[in-house]
């Protein structure tokens, strides 16, 4: 055997197994990474099926969505306008009194959002019926992966 005809084996052998990891991994159905992925992009879709909500529920949820994201919304513009502050201090005389404050503010604005957030899922329990409840009960235990917030990369 020719050293060509071993590479063109070699070639040939590669490309086939390509081929069958793509078919693999296209027909495959949903592992549970592809799952966590689809959750973290619609968080709003997985209450609404995981608690089995009707119409009118889906109405009350949307509504207290839209109003939860209105109000956290502001925290964060909150937020961002204290650390701008902030870093202002960085420019003139470092004053450390007032950059405690300020951090100070930032972490009491940020204890605000989580108490927001803690009264959103309350507020969501209230929309549940009997049987929801229990469902609640166990979504209670997923729900920081579910609406955890994908962080940019460092």
């Amino acid at each position: 055997m020719t050293k060509a005809t071993v590479y063109f084996i070699s070639i040939i052998g590669l490309v086939l197994f390509n081929l069958i990891l793509v078919g693999i991994l296209v027909t495959k159905p949903n592992t549970k990474q592809n799952q966590e992925i689809e959750t973290i992009q619609n968080p709003k879709m997985v209450v609404i099926e995981r608690l089995k909500f009707d119409e009118n529920q889906i109405k009350q949820y949307v509504k207290l969505i839209d109003t939860h994201n209105i109000v956290i919304k502001e925290k964060d513009a909150e937020i961002a306008r204290t650390k701008q502050q902030l870093y202002k201090l960085l420019s003139g005389n470092l004053m450390i009194n007032k950059a405690d404050s300020l951090t100070s503010v930032i972490g009491e604005i940020q204890k605000e959002i989580e108490m927001l957030h803690f009264d959103h899922f309350k507020d969501i329990k209230k929309l549940c019926n009997e049987k929801q409840q229990i469902k609640f009960e166990q979504l209670s235990i997923e729900i920081s992966k579910i609406f955890e917030r994908e962080l940019p990369p460092q």
